[in-house]
């Protein structure tokens, strides 16, 4: 049998949870960006969560975790650096692994799961909001 003989017969289609559902995940990837194609200043980390729930399999979710650039200004600084904080809580993430993304991967928490059907990406899960031991 070549590579090229794929059974396309068995393939299962991943599902999306519905809006609002609290979600156990697990980070199975990350991918760090610094500077865009552009050569643009951009200072993230994709991050790909598998959701760990009955009934899956699940469509995995795709977010980004933003670090402060050199051009934001005060507000934007402060609300990544807030949002950082609350993702490091949710994954149990200790301060000094915040600047090694590859450390995260395996690490895992809670979340509040959205739903949205995009003309370009089609239905997929977002995560709306992290959940914070303790909150």
């Amino acid at each position: 049998m070549s590579w090229l003989d794929v059974n396309m017969g068995d393939i299962v289609d991943p599902k999306c949870l519905g809006d609002g559902t609290e979600v156990q995940f697990q980070i199975v990837g990350v991918e760090q960006v610094g500077v865009n194609a552009k050569g643009e200043e951009k200072n993230y980390v994709k991050v790909e969560l598998e959701l760990l729930a009955e009934g899956g399999p699940w469509q995995n979710v795709i977010t980004f975790v933003n670090f402060p650039r050199s051009t934001d200004d005060g507000t934007k600084v402060n609300n990544k650096k807030r949002m950082l904080r609350d993702f490091a809580k949710a994954i149990d993430l200790p301060q000094e692994m915040i600047s090694q993304p590859d450390s995260w991967v395996g690490k895992g928490g809670y979340g509040i799961v959205g739903f949205e059907d995009d003309p370009n990406f089609g239905k997929r899960n977002t995560i709306k909001r992290y959940l914070t031991p303790g909150a």
